[in-house]
């Protein structure tokens, strides 16, 4: 019983894998290996999470957890002190968050549909997405500044002797030509223009001489009466919307909190199935124990009927063998799991199905 109460929150190493394999969730933190079991350790050679130019190609990171033993050689020899971990709920939680670069669900979901998975940077890439984002709603109503130069070199010949020169009129013309439109939340345009026109050409009549620059400026405000009108059509439906195709101020906000909320449940069921793998650990470290007091309890019996020798008591001693082998058994299956599934969120399964 001592060392049951001593042992009631080792966490074998074996069970590294379900807190998640990824590192450092935060982006100004290092990933390394050493962070993903020893939050402690403060030396770390990987790149930074978010420098994609240069991910991290270091083994530390490809391989950011080691085994002690493979399931092929795990018995109850190899689950002693120095290959396990004492480990509380808290820091199991602690360091699944913390070594999470993506909300990955324990069933192996990853692996699966990978595209359905959550990460830490959705709601950021929702809120940037070009074509859907906040910010692109609100880009529809940024000033936009607007410019065009327009050359003309004309050479013609008229049937008119008042055009040009005798009926040849040539000419050089330029359009200089600048503005700046802003979208109003009203569905209002709002239009300002500098125009500068450059004319030098050969007609006889000028007043002027045949060069001559002039310059005016042009405002222009444009309200819709109808469709288009009003603060509360543009910022839900955006400037310019059609059917079908809408993406307004408050739209996007909402994709936004859609994207924020889908990534807060993401991590509720992240801090439950990793709850839930930690109750089944322990869990399983009870059953295993329980089993081996059993079997060796059978084994005493056993070796107390073989040590006997009254040929008359014989049953006796193959039924204590039968019963050793039988909870022999039983330890063996506890010690490598059993084939079902484990408990997990939203799979139907009540708490203590380990493997």
């Amino acid at each position: 019983m001592a060392n049951a109460r001593k042992r009631w929150a080792l966490c074998v190493v074996l069970a590294g894998g379900i807190l998640g394999s990824g590192c450092a969730i935060n982006p100004s933190e290092p990933v390394c290996s050493e962070r993903c079991y020893t939050p402690s350790t403060e030396t770390s050679t990987c790149a930074p999470v978010m420098a994609v130019e240069e991910p991290c190609l270091d083994e530390a990171c490809l391989k950011p957890w080691r085994e002690f033993a493979s399931p092929l050689d795990l018995t109850e020899e190899t689950i002693t002190e120095d290959n396990t971990r004492n480990l509380t709920l808290e820091d199991a939680i602690a360091i699944a968050l913390r070594n999470s670069t993506v909300l990955r669900d324990l069933g192996g979901t990853v692996l699966n549909s990978p595209s359905a998975i959550t990460a830490y940077i959705d709601p950021a890439l929702a809120f940037t997405d070009p074509r859907f984002g906040q910010e692109a709603a609100l880009a529809d109503f940024d000033a936009t500044l607007t410019g065009a130069l327009q050359f003309e070199n004309n050479d013609r010949a008229f049937n008119n002797q008042f055009v040009g020169d005798a009926g040849l009129f040539k000419q050089d013309f330029h359009n200089y030509n600048w503005g700046i439109s802003k979208q109003a939340a009203t569905g209002a345009v709002f239009n300002f223009q500098h125009v500068t026109l450059y004319d030098s050409n050969n007609q006889l009549s000028n007043r002027l001489g045949s060069t001559s620059w002039e310059t005016y400026l042009e405002g222009q405000i444009r309200q819709p009466l109808l469709q288009g009108a009003g603060t509360e059509f543009n910022r839900i439906a955006g400037p310019n919307a059609q059917p079908g195709n809408i993406n307004g101020v408050l739209i996007a906000r909402v994709r936004q909190d859609l994207s924020v909320a889908d990534f807060q449940r993401g991590v509720r069921n992240l801090v439950a199935d990793i709850e839930n793998a930690y109750w089944d650990l322990y869990f399983a470290y009870r059953d295993l124990e329980a089993k081996i007091e059993v079997r060796d309890k059978a084994l005493e019996v056993r070796r107390a009927e073989e040590a006997k020798g009254n040929a008359g008591q014989a049953s006796d001693a193959a039924q204590a063998r039968e019963q050793y082998y039988r909870f022999q058994v039983d330890v063996v299956d506890s010690l490598n799991g059993r084939p079902i599934e484990s408990t997990q969120t939203n799979n139907g399964s009540t708490g203590g199905t380990f493997r």
